[in-house]
């Protein structure tokens, strides 16, 4: 079976079109070249906005501007946090975006990322308009959210340069955690995709999860743990690395 080739992650730009909110436009532009990528590691069943467009555009825009583009697209008044066109426009109220990060006690620049991720998956095919796809794209939200304000996605060239040998063959494990959001049949199927498991074994490893809590699917050395972290994130599921003792 051939490699599944990643798609080639759009350039995204951000530009600051108003002036009452301060905005470190470098440090968002940054992010969102992270999150994408992150993002298009997410499985989908067809191609989506994301994965063709070659250019997106972020735009931080006052509440005034976002109110009447969101009168003028979707037929709805005042101001909202975040509107995205499919043909790669991702447009952010930066008012709305200091009041909920008051609100919800987050700091600013958090809440500008939170809207960017949910642009992007919206490019990527993800919905919120009923219950169930909202609270999935929430938790795909905050997964891709926290793995792109850390280092993570540049992390396997940087600890090459400063990791010991020894710390590279400590044994690493690769724990996969309960999640009511998964269905047991979906995750057995992960564990055979990613790890080659017989279908009996990927059954034991599922069962331990749902009736333990966790399992621990793989151990050895950093490096290869750290990639089938990485494809379990993929496939939504809540899956961690641990040193072994």
């Amino acid at each position: 079976m051939k490699p599944k080739v990643q798609p080639a992650i759009p350039e995204i730009t951000v530009r600051n079109l108003q002036r009452k909110v301060p905005v470190k436009v470098a440090d968002l532009a940054k992010f969102a070249q992270k999150a994408a990528k992150l993002c298009l590691r997410l499985p989908r069943m067809s191609k989506t906005n994301l994965s063709e467009l070659r250019e997106i555009s972020v735009l931080i825009v006052s509440d005034r501007q976002m109110a009447s583009l969101h009168r003028q697209f979707m037929n709805e008044s005042g101001p909202t946090d975040v509107i995205t066109f499919q043909h790669g426009e991702i447009f952010i109220s930066a008012e709305t975006a200091r009041r909920n990060a008051q609100r919800f006690g987050n700091a600013l620049a958090r809440e500008l990322r939170l809207y960017v991720v949910h642009g992007l998956l919206h490019l990527h095919g993800f919905d919120d308009r009923d219950e169930s796809n909202a609270r999935k794209m929430e938790i795909v939200q905050r997964r891709i959210l926290n793995q792109g304000s850390t280092s993570t996605v540049e992390a396997p060239i940087k600890e090459k340069e400063t990791r010991g040998e020894e710390e590279l063959d400590v044994p690493w494990q690769v724990v996969v955690h309960n999640d009511p959001v998964n269905l047991m049949t979906y995750v057995t199927m992960v564990f055979q995709r990613v790890f080659g498991y017989p279908r009996e074994k990927a059954e034991r490893h599922m069962l331990e999860v749902h009736q333990k809590g966790r399992s621990i699917l793989w151990s050895g050395v950093r490096e290869p743990a750290e990639f089938y972290v990485q494809q379990l994130h993929g496939y939504l599921l809540l899956a961690t690395l641990e040193k072994v003792g």
